[in-house]
C-alpha cells in the first residue's frame, strides 16, 4: 500500500470512529458545563539571528537572521476526544555558503495532524506525530543546546500509538508509549511559501517504507518517592531502512533533577545518553552524550550545555563536539530574549559564533 493511499484510509477511519462516536460523545456533553466543541492553542514565534564570527572556512563566516512560528492547535469533541494540528514556519533550506541571509527560505510545514483520545490513564492516536524517543532535542537548555541532540529527534511519521499512566503516590508516576509508524511521503510531507520539495520513497533512509513497519516504545517517570524533583526518560527505537540488510536502532537513556536551593533560584540538571546502531542502513555507529545545566532568578536564566557525538564506523569516524553558554530574562507576559556563545567542532572543523533570540508564546 502506498503512503498516500496509507495516509488518505487513516483519514477515513478516523472520519468514521469519529462519526461512529459522536452520538456517544453528544450524549455525554449534554449538561456538561463545558462546551461540546473547544479550540484551544497556542502560538511560538521566534526571531534568531546567528553569527558565526571564526571558522575554519571564510564560507562559513556568515550572518543567518530567520524567523520561526510554531502554532499548535487543538480541536476538541467532548471531554476525550480532540484532532492535534502543529504547523512550523522556518528555514526549510541552508544558507548558501559565504553569502549572509535575512529571513529567506521560509517554509510552512504540516508537523502533526492526527486524532487523539486521551482520558487519565490512557490514550491513543493515529495519524501523523512525532513518536517519542529521548528528550534532550526538546528540553536542553539554551539558544543551542538542542543542536546535536536534533538529530535523533523522530518527526513527521504517519501511524498510529497509544500510552498508558501508571502508579500513584507511593511508587511515583509513570508513562508508557508505543508507537508504530513510516515517514512521510505523502502531499503532507512537502512546504507551502518555498518548497522544501516532497519526500520520495526512492530517496530511502530510515523508516521511508510505505508502510508501519518502524516502532519506538518510551518509558518515562516522575514524582517517584525519595527521588524529589528527579525524571526519569528510556526508550528503544526499530526503523526499517527501505533498500538496507540492517535496521537502525536507537536507544536512549535520559535523567533530569529539579531543585530549588532557596525560594528565588531554581536549577534543573539533564544528562542523557543515545546510541545508534545501523545509522541509515550501514555498518555505522553514533553515541551521543548530552550534560546541560540551568538556573533561573527572578526571570533571568544562565544555561550551560555539551553534546558530544561519537561516530563510529569500519573506516573510524570523528567526536563532533558542541558547547553553549546563554543568558537571558523571561518576562511574565510571555516574552523572552537572550543570547548565547556557541563552539562547535564537527568533521574535525572548529567554529564560534554568537547569537540572540527573541520569543513570544501566546496561548488561548
Amino acid at each position: 500500500m502506498s503512503a498516500d493511499r496509507f495516509t488518505k484510509v487513516l483519514i477515513v477511519f478516523a472520519s468514521l470512529s469519529f462519526g461512529s462516536t459522536w452520538p456517544l460523545l453528544a450524549v455525554a456533553a449534554e449538561g456538561a458545563d463545558q462546551p461540546f466543541f473547544r479550540l484551544s492553542g497556542e502560538f511560538l514565534f521566534e526571531t534568531q539571528n546567528d553569527r558565526t564570527v571564526r571558522a575554519a572556512s571564510d564560507d562559513e563566516e556568515i550572518n543567518d537572521l530567520y524567523i520561526t512560528i510554531e502554532p499548535y492547535l487543538s480541536l476538541g469533541f467532548g471531554e476525550y476526544v480532540s484532532l492535534e494540528a502543529g504547523l512550523i514556519l522556518e528555514p526549510v533550506a541552508g544558507p548558501q555558503p559565504g553569502a549572509d541571509r535575512y529571513i529567506e527560505d521560509e517554509g510552512l510545514c504540516v508537523e502533526e495532524l492526527y486524532l487523539r483520545y486521551a482520558n487519565e490513564r490512557w490514550g491513543v492516536r493515529a495519524g501523523k506525530f512525532n513518536p517519542t524517543f529521548g528528550v534532550a532535542w526538546d528540553v536542553a537548555p539554551g539558544i543551542y543546546g538542542v543542536d546535536f541532540a536534533e538529530d535523533y529527534e523522530l518527526t513527521e511519521r504517519i501511524g498510529g500509538g497509544g500510552f498508558v499512566r501508571l502508579g500513584d503516590e507511593r511508587y511515583g508516576f509513570h508513562r508508557f508509549a508505543a508507537d508504530l509508524f513510516f515517514a512521510d511521503t505523502s502531499f503532507l510531507s512537502g512546504s507551502g511559501l518555498h518548497d522544501r520539495g516532497r519526500l520520495r520513497r526512492s530517496d530511502g533512509g530510515p523508516s521511508n517504507t510505505g508502510d508501519p513497519r518502524s516502532f519506538a516504545l518510551a518509558l518515562e517517570g516522575e514524582e517517584i518517592p525519595r527521588l524529589t524533583g528527579m525524571t526519569y526518560h528510556l526508550a528503544f527505537s526499530r526503523q526499517k531502512v527501505a533498500g538496507a540488510a540492517r535496521n537502525q536502532y536507537g536507544y536512549a537513556a535520559g535523567l533530569s533533577y529539579a531543585f530549588a536551593p532557596t525560594d528565588d533560584v531554581e536549577i534543573q540538571l539533564l544528562s542523557e545518553y543515545v546510541h545508534q546502531r545501523g545509522v541509515e542502513g550501514e555498518r555505522l555507529q553514533r553515541h551521543y552524550y548530552t550534560q546541560s545545566g540551568a538556573a533561573s532568578w527572578r526571570g533571568w536564566n544562565l544555561a550551560l550545555s555539551s553534546t558530544l557525538r561519537d561516530s563510529d564506523s569500519r573506516e573510524g569516524g570523528p567526536t563532533d563536539h558542541l558547547l553553549q553558554l546563554s543568558a537571558g530574562y523571561g518576562f511574565d507576559f510571555g516574552l523572552s530574549i537572550d543570547v548565547a556563545w556557541r563552539y562547535a567542532r564537527e568533521d574535525g572543523s572548529a567554529a564560534h559564533g554568537f547569537g540572540g533570540l527573541i520569543a513570544h508564546t501566546l496561548a488561548f
